[in-house]
């Protein structure tokens, strides 16, 4: 996505894995920073759509957790975990944290998180590909 020169190792099957659009990879990252505003719910969608698991604690990357007005988050391409604690729908602050002891260490500005997988899909295809299913099931001649 950098535009960057680079060396990639793959296997021939690794050629053939389609990856999504550079653009839409980029837009499904978001930045999170003190006095922005996200509804915790549809964080919980994005984050789930974006490929992150939901557990009680973070434990590995590609892990969160929601708890009361804190999201907790592992995101791939950090070094450790993130602690977003809210006030209402706005971020109060953001904290990296201990896996071990799950307590809030040094506070960060911002944080920047991308999908969790190499596949992202927009609301829209999401959409578009649900309406092409339900068209597809009514002229299905299988046999049965």
């Amino acid at each position: 996505m950098s535009g960057k020169p680079g060396i990639v190792v793959t296997t021939p099957q690794g050629l053939q894995y389609k990856l999504s659009n550079p653009a839409d990879f980029a837009q499904a990252r978001r930045i999170f920073a003190p006095e922005k505003e996200y509804e915790l719910p549809e964080l919980n969608s994005w984050l789930v759509q974006s490929g992150y698991h939901k557990e009680a604690l973070v434990a590995k990357p590609g892990e969160f957790a929601i708890r009361g007005d804190i999201l907790d988050i592992y995101p791939l391409d950090q070094e450790n975990p993130v602690r977003i604690e809210f006030f209402g729908d706005e971020i109060d602050t953001i904290k990296e944290f201990d896996l071990a002891t799950q307590r809030s260490q040094k506070e960060i500005d911002q944080v920047e998180i991308a999908a969790a997988q190499d596949r992202v899909f927009s609301s829209a295809a999401i959409q578009k590909a649900a309406e092409q299913i339900k068209k597809g099931y009514g002229r299905c001649t299988c046999a049965r």
